[in-house]
C-alpha cells in the first residue's frame, strides 16, 4: 500500500517555479495537493536589515518582485487562492494551495512553528524545514507537492529539470 509523503523544492527562479506548478498540474497533481510559499515582492529580503529600513533600489531584488508578481498574476487556478501572510521571523509572503491554511492558522496563533512547523506536520523531517524556512527568508520559491511514493518520483523529476536547488526526497 503506497505511503503518503511530501515532495518539496526550493527554486530561486519564480518563473521557473511557475512552469514547474503548470508542468506537475499537467501530469495530474491537483490543486490540493500542491502548495507554493514565496516572499511578498515588497517584503525585504537582506539578511541582517530590520523590516521597513530602506535600502538602495537594487536591479535583482526589483527583478524578483516583479517576477513574483507575475508567478501570483499568471498561474490561474492554483494560485487564484494565493494569500498573503505575515510570519514571523520571515515577513510576508504569498502562498498557495493546501500551506496556504495551515500557514494561515500558524500566522494567527493556532499553531506554532510557522513554516517550519507546516512542514514537519507535512513529514519533513524539522532540520530540512528548517533550511526550507532560510531559503525562503533569502528569497526563494517553495514548491510542495503531497503525493504517495509511487508518484513522488514524477514530481521530483520535474522539479529537477526547472533547476530546484535543494529538494526532498534529495533528487538522484
Amino acid at each position: 500500500m503506497p505511503t503518503e509523503q511530501v515532495v518539496v523544492g526550493v527554486l530561486d527562479d519564480y518563473k521557473e517555479a511557475l512552469r514547474a506548478v503548470d508542468e506537475l498540474r499537467g501530469l495530474g497533481f491537483g490543486d490540493d495537493v500542491i502548495s507554493v510559499v514565496a516572499r511578498h515582492p515588497d517584503a525585504d529580503t537582506s539578511e541582517g536589515t530590520p523590516a521597513g529600513t530602506p535600502e538602495p533600489e537594487d536591479a535583482h531584488s526589483a527583478t524578483k518582485g516583479a517576477e513574483a508578481g507575475a508567478v501570483i498574476g499568471a498561474a490561474g487556478g492554483l494560485l487564484a487562492g494565493l494569500g498573503a501572510l505575515m510570519i514571523p521571523g520571515i515577513g510576508p509572503i504569498l502562498a498557495a494551495g493546501p500551506i496556504l491554511g495551515a500557514l494561515g492558522g500558524a500566522a494567527l496563533g493556532a499553531a506554532t512553528g510557522g513554516l517550519v512547523g507546516v512542514l514537519v506536520d507535512l513529514g519533513v523531517p524539522e532540520h530540512e524545514a528548517r533550511e526550507y524556512e532560510q531559503r525562503l527568508h533569502k528569497g526563494d520559491v517553495i514548491v510542495t507537492v503531497r503525493t504517495d511514493d509511487e508518484h513522488a518520483p514524477h514530481a521530483s523529476e520535474v522539479l529537477r529539470r526547472y533547476e530546484a536547488l535543494e529538494a526532498r526526497p534529495p533528487l538522484g
